[in-house]
């Protein structure tokens, strides 16, 4: 397990944790004294060689210990063990790789998206093969594939990973316990609509513009957050009623949760995307699309609408300005969704997937 300041977890004993920091000061040093990377290839090769380095210093430690097949498993995260599965598959342990997105269908999506609108994009949005050619590998020694949305698994399946070698568990999320968050009651005011992550293609920011440009003469105002990874030609075309205020803080973010009445995630492709229980657990209703995490039930917390379609987009959003009723009892459902993604529940599913899978393998996992 790697250890970083800040990220480790006060209920995790520190005598289980392992870590090799001086192999990692000099692996650290010696990285840090070449060129840093620039173009995309470079990025991700970077990345690859770092992930090399780690999953060997963990397959070595794995072999010096006395593992049983018959009671240790390994979880392990893409791009981060192949190294390590390679030992443990010659020890046989059993293991779970976590793939986090939905690989290079999601590319194909974005490059899609890059030709649809020419001049948005800022940087190339296609990750090279060979960081692909290690997760093939990777899910190809590891036992179970776990992924955190349905969309994500037909994503995978369509790549190639066998259907019966997936699991679904969906990511959790858990407000401050200090917050006390209310249901709203939306009356005679500005619909405030929040866009809260990064301003990119893949997460579908032309869409909601070409919404609000739809709304103008609204009672609707759009609030965008989070880091610019379109042009400033791209930008300039948002309306009036359209509000650009860059990255924030957490605590900026919450405010900003406070004052919404509608999150929208009009996002081409998502393997999750954890705002949305974000809004939720705040009261915050959310219009989403099918290309991420099943998380809004609609007409109860949120409403779906079809990916890369501004129409159905801004009628969403002129459904729930002219029904307040309907949003104020969205708000009560998005508190109660929120809850069901704790992270007792994701352990409890991810334990329950695992175990039936390992008792019956090569049979398909059902979603959980």
């Amino acid at each position: 397990m790697r250890s970083f300041a800040n990220h480790s977890h006060p209920g995790v004993p520190q005598e289980k944790v392992i870590s090799n920091l001086p192999g990692a000061l000099a692996w650290a040093l010696h990285r840090r004294l070449m060129a840093r990377p620039r173009t995309i290839q470079e990025i991700y090769r970077w990345e690859v060689d770092n992930s090399r380095w780690f999953a060997t210093q963990v397959g070595r430690s794995l072999r010096k210990r006395h593992l049983d097949p018959q009671r240790d498993c390994f979880f392990g995260f893409q791009c981060e063990c192949l190294e390590a599965l390679k030992v443990l598959q010659s020890l046989g342990i059993w293991t779970v790789l976590d793939l986090t997105g939905p690989g290079q269908v999601e590319d194909q999506l974005v490059r899609a998206e890059a030709d649809r609108w020419p001049d948005w994009a800022v940087t190339d949005p296609l990750i090279p093969q060979f960081y692909y050619d290690r997760l093939r590998e990777e899910w190809t020694l590891a036992n179970i594939v776990l992924v955190n949305s349905p969309w994500s698994k037909r994503a995978w399946i369509e790549q190639g990973v066998p259907a019966q070698k997936i699991i679904v568990v969906p990511l959790a999320y858990e407000p401050d316990a200090a917050q006390q968050i209310e249901p709203r009651s939306q009356h005679e005011r500005l619909l405030t609509v929040l866009w809260l992550g990064s301003v990119i293609l893949r997460k579908g920011i032309p869409y909601l513009i070409e919404a609000a440009k739809a709304l103008r003469e609204t009672n609707i105002r759009f609030v965008v957050a989070g880091g610019l990874g379109i042009s400033h030609d791209a930008v300039a075309s948002a309306p009036d009623n359209m509000t650009f205020i860059g990255r924030v803080a957490r605590d900026q973010a919450v405010n900003l949760y406070r004052e919404a009445d509608v999150f929208v995630l009009p996002t081409i492709s998502d393997g999750f995307a954890i705002t949305q229980l974000e809004a939720m657990a705040h009261g915050v209703p959310v219009i989403a699309t099918p290309n991420c995490g099943e998380v809004v039930s609609p007409g109860v917390d949120g409403l779906i609408v079809p990916a890369g379609d501004s129409q159905s987009l801004a009628k969403a959003l002129i459904k729930l300005d002219e029904d307040r009723a309907l949003l104020t009892s969205m708000s009560r459902g998005a508190i109660d969704k929120s809850r069901q993604f704790s992270v007792r529940r994701y352990g409890e599913r991810v334990n329950a997937a695992m175990s039936t899978a390992r008792e019956t393998p090569g049979k398909p996992v059902s979603p959980t």
